[in-house]
This record gives structure tokens, sequence and C-alpha cells, in this order.
């Protein structure tokens, strides 16, 4: 009998914890996204298609940017919440990183599809030694290899990677048809991290920097090596 009155008590302290936790976490995701949109003079709106993702398009110094706040359906259905910074560079350039220890491969006399082919091929870039636990796939390796050779670009990269609770890492930016898209994660240790910009939005004009920069690099590199993106 004890134990049914302990369970019961259990029971329903985690539903007071639920009932003044979770409105307290909405009513502080909601002042820091307004407060964000304010800061960069943006317009917040809902994502199409969701019930409780936004998004703020904005304009920084003379560039369009865009930034999302998802909550996302993980594993057992748990939520995720993620922000996504995004900046346009004006080329198709496609580039994102795996772990190179879990890379497939395969060989010479096994018989793939094309897209397993092009991802093998393609994941032969040179890169740093900061970056060597990375495989990278992209769908211009000859000017990867030329980013990869930059010091900003690969500074950069560096400063974005990140490694999980099993030691797996794992990479904050990538670059998917074009466009930079920095994540940023609501899990402690991980960066950038989302409980930075709810305590603090004027935080953001870092990363902005940090993706201006980017794109300045790949314009810079792009001319220089007369590659066509």
């Amino acid at each position: 009998m004890n134990f049914v009155i302990f369970i019961a008590v259990i029971v329903v302290i985690a539903a007071i914890v639920v009932l003044v936790v979770l409105p307290d976490t909405e009513d502080k995701r909601k002042k820091y996204l307004s407060g964000l949109a304010h800061l960069v003079e943006g317009q917040m709106t809902l994502i199409d298609g969701t019930e409780n993702s936004f998004r703020i398009q904005f304009r920084y110094r003379d560039r369009d940017f865009l930034y999302e706040d998802i909550i996302e359906k993980g594993f057992q259905d748990h939520s995720l919440h993620r922000g996504y910074l995004k900046l346009g560079t004006q080329t198709n350039l496609v580039l994102s990183f795996t772990e190179r220890e879990r890379s497939s491969i395969i060989s010479s006399g096994t018989q793939v599809d094309s897209t397993t082919a092009w991802r093998r091929n393609l994941n032969r870039s040179r890169q740093a030694k900061t970056l060597k636990s990375f495989g990278i796939y992209t769908n211009n390796q000859p000017f990867v290899d030329a980013l990869m050779a930059d010091d900003e670009v690969v500074s950069v990269f560096a400063g974005l990677k990140n490694v999980d609770h099993r030691g797996h890492p794992f990479m904050a930016l990538d670059i998917r048809e074009g466009d930079l898209v920095m994540r940023f994660y609501s899990e402690a240790g991980y960066h950038p991290n989302l409980f930075d910009l709810e305590n603090n939005v004027s935080k953001i004009e870092n990363y902005l920097g940090i993706l201006m920069k980017m794109a300045d690099r790949i314009r810079a590199i792009g001319y220089h090596q007369r590659f066509i993106l």
C-alpha cells in the first residue's frame, strides 16, 4: 500500500513539473525569438506545414539571411529543438561532413550505382589535419580541395566541430546547394548553442560574421582559382 502511495506521489510531482516547466520553456523561446527579430529588424513567421516552428528573414550588412527555429521529431518521438542560420553564396556548391570511420569502403571489384560511386570518389578530398576525423561529400572536389587549403576556412570549420557523448565528431556547418547552413543545438556541451542565444540574442552577430567571412572566402577562392560554381 505504501508503495502505491509513493508511486502516486511521484506521478503528481511529475505532472506539476510538466505543467510548470513546459510553459516557462515556451515563454522563454518566444521571448528570445521576438528579441532576435527585433535586433535584426526581421519579420518572424510560422513555417508552412508546422505548428510550432518559426523563421525570421532579415537583411544584415547588405546580405539576405534566414534564421529558422524548428521543433523536430527525434528518436522515439522525443522533440529536438534546433536553430538554423542560413546565408546564400551565389553558387551551387554542396559540402557536408561525416565521420570518416563510418564512411563506406567499396572495393574496386564491387559493382555500385552511380550515386555510391560519386560519393566514394568525392570523399577523397584533401583536408587539414584538424579535420582528418571527417569524410567530405561534395559536388565540386577541386574547389573543396582549394577551400581546405585556406587557413581561414579551415579555422572556421575547426571551430564548429563537435564531439558527441560516444566520441563521434560532427560538424555544425555545411553547404547545401550554395547555402551556408549553421546549426544551433539545444543539448548542453554542443556549439553553437541555443541556450546562449536565448540568454543573449546579440550573440547572433558573431555567427553572422562567421557566415559572411565564409561566403567571402568562397567567392574569392572561386574567382582566383577560376572555378565554375
